[in-house]
């Protein structure tokens, strides 16, 4: 493990690695019940989605490149916007009956996304990013 890290890194890791595995499940979710070809494609462009978010996430904290932390926090947030507007369109059954589970599921997946931003953008991990290696 990279000592030189500091803390804030760490903690944005593991922050982001809830978000994945929540984002995860969620994609999974609809998927096994996706009915129609556009909605199975919505779900593994979702996977996609996080496939690219991992590569953003090591390039930030392995290698160290400044942009790619910009490039995450737009991709992160933008999917955030996505998985809101997915549960409330894509929702089964009247929305009275659904919306506390949907609510539920954006609480749970943007928590700890706006955790990792948080930890994204300190000043410890802007000082990081910024020092000669």
């Amino acid at each position: 493990m990279d000592r030189s890290r500091p803390r804030e890194i760490r903690r944005f890791e593991q922050f982001w690695l809830i978000a994945a595995e929540l984002d995860l499940a969620t994609s999974l979710r609809f998927y096994a019940n996706a009915q129609a070809d556009d909605v199975q494609g919505a779900t593994i462009g979702g996977f996609v989605g996080i496939g690219i978010a991992i590569l953003l996430v090591l390039l930030v904290s392995r290698a160290r490149i400044r942009i790619a932390r910009i490039v995450l926090t737009a991709w992160l947030l933008i999917g955030l916007g996505l998985l809101v507007a997915g549960l409330i369109i894509l929702g089964h059954g009247p929305a009275e009956t659904y919306a506390p589970t949907r609510l539920a599921a954006i609480a749970a997946v943007a928590g700890p996304k706006l955790a990792a931003l948080y930890f994204l953008w300190t000043t410890a991990t802007t000082r990081w990013l910024t020092e000669k290696r």
